[in-house]
Order: C-alpha cells, then structure tokens, then sequence
C-alpha cells in the first residue's frame, strides 16, 4: 500500500499527464495544419517535440499505474526535463527566434514559448525530484541516509555480504544502518554518506550505470577489480588483523571482507549480529 507521499508524487502525475496531453494536441493541430508558422517553425523541431511529449505521457502513465516498480521512470522523466532545460536556453542563446505560430486566430512567438517551456521544465525537474526523494523517504522509512544512499547500501550488502542462508536481505540491512547511523552522534559521520554517494556515481567512470543498477555478479567483479587490488588482496589475515586491531571476518575459509569497505561492513555485521563490533582500539557500537 502507497505512503501518503508517494500518493502525493502520484497526483502530480496526473497533474503532469494531463499537461503533456494539452501540449500533445497542441503540437499535432500544428503539425497537421498547413500554415506558414509550420514551415517557420522548421518541421524536424516540431516533430521532435510532439515524440518528446508523447514520450512523457507514456512515462507518466507507466509511473502512476505501478509507482514503486516504475520509480525509475519519474527519475528518467527529471533527467528528461534537465536536458530540456539546458537545451531550449542554448537555443534561446545562440540563436535569434522570431517565428511566430498561429493557433485557432492567435499568434504565439516561438520565443516566448522556449521560454514558457524552460520555466516548465525547471519546476517540473525541481517538483518531481522532492516529491520523489520525499516518497522514497518515506517509503523506506529513512531517518538518515538519502534515497540514492540507501540503495548503494543495498546494493553493497547484497554482494559484500552473502551466503547460503541468509536470513535478512540487503534492503533490510541498508534500513538497519540507516537506523543505527541516526541514533549515535559523531562530527565526521557525514563523510560515511560522502563516501557512498561518490561509491554510487564511481561506476560511471568506467561507462557503467550507478552501482545499484548493475546486476550482482557484476557489481561484486567490479568491487573487487577496483578495489581489492589497492589492500593487498583483500582483507587481512588473522594475525596481521589481531596485531592492528582489526578483526578479519571469513566465510567458509575464503576472505569475506574488502578492507576499502570495511567501516561499512562492520556496521553491517554488528547490526546483524544485534552487538558490538571492535573495529580499531575502541568500540564505536553500542551494547546488545
């Protein structure tokens, strides 16, 4: 069942459909008409903005049928709107527009039409994106972390964290750390949700989408092609770890933990395991 904030982002929506059919009935009387605005207006344009309309109908329709399932189309639909954005004011720069479309006996200038268009577009991406972040807050029951960080959180447990009987799923580990991070107090915890974010977009370097949209085997082969190499094969061996301090966890023999994750994968284990877990000369847990 839908949160009272993802209803909301469900309204605007609908709210959004109905204005992308106004513009689309718009676009196609011009489009069929034959005038001189047509043919000042340059086709190809035209015809490139009707498809782009038609396109954010359907992804507005996709969204409000199935809005958890679709959440990744009201984000294609931000990124759509800022490309828009940027695109109509380089138009509106460099190039001097002076056409001027006639509709049912009246003239509307091309120019102040790019310009109705950009300030659309702008609240459009700056609406969607906190009725958005706000709904997935909400939806997960985040009192810490953001949207994008809790699913890199998810993303990581699911790879960095595994087994043959695995009784808690990665989404329930990344809410457990989200809960935990919110109740301590500490002047550099925000570099925890730096980290991720940048851990999030680093994939993009290597012509990847973001961590949390490649598929699990991958996502491990890429954590540990960019990664595992830095600290020496992996994690420490016992009584290296004992000696600095750190422990080294293990599954079934093979090294379960990338020292680059570490800190990360301590708060995993601690929470899962309900107790404290030493990481360096003191425990930054709280007892069981």
């Amino acid at each position: 069942m839908l949160t009272h904030k993802e209803n909301r982002l469900r309204t605007y929506l609908k709210i959004l459909l109905g204005i992308f059919f106004i513009a689309l009935v718009f676009c196609l009387v011009n489009l069929f008409k034959p005038s001189e605005s047509f043919t000042s207006l340059r086709a190809p344009l035209l015809i490139i903005f009707t498809a782009l309309t038609f396109l954010n109908m359907l992804i507005c329709w996709y969204a409000i049928a199935d809005l958890r399932r679709f959440t990744l189309l009201v984000k294609l639909l931000i990124w759509e709107s800022i490309i828009t954005v940027l695109g109509a004011a380089i138009i509106l720069i460099w190039k001097d527009i002076e056409s001027v479309i006639v509709l049912w006996n009246s003239s509307f200038p091309v120019k102040s039409i790019v310009i109705v268009l950009i300030v659309f577009h702008l609240l459009n991406a700056i609406l969607a994106f906190i009725f958005l972040s706000s709904a997935e807050r909400a939806r997960y029951g985040l009192k810490y972390f953001s949207p994008l960080q809790f699913k890199t959180l998810e993303a990581l447990a699911e790879v960095v964290i595994y087994g043959d009987d695995e009784i808690i799923t990665g989404e329930d580990v990344a809410r457990n750390v989200d809960t935990y991070f919110k109740t301590f107090q500490a002047k550099s915890k925000w570099t925890m949700a730096l980290v991720i974010t940048c851990l999030y977009f680093y994939p993009l370097l290597s012509l990847l989408p973001p961590l949390p949209y490649i598929d699990a085997e991958r996502r491990l082969q890429f954590l540990k092609k960019r990664f595992l190499p830095i600290w020496f094969l992996g994690a420490l061996q016992p009584e290296m770890a004992e000696k600095e301090g750190i422990p080294c966890f293990t599954t079934k023999g093979r090294p379960a933990l990338f020292p680059s994750f570490r800190v990360a994968y301590f708060h995993f284990l601690s929470i899962m395991d309900q107790g404290p877990v030493r990481i360096g000369p003191r425990s930054h847990f709280p007892p069981a």
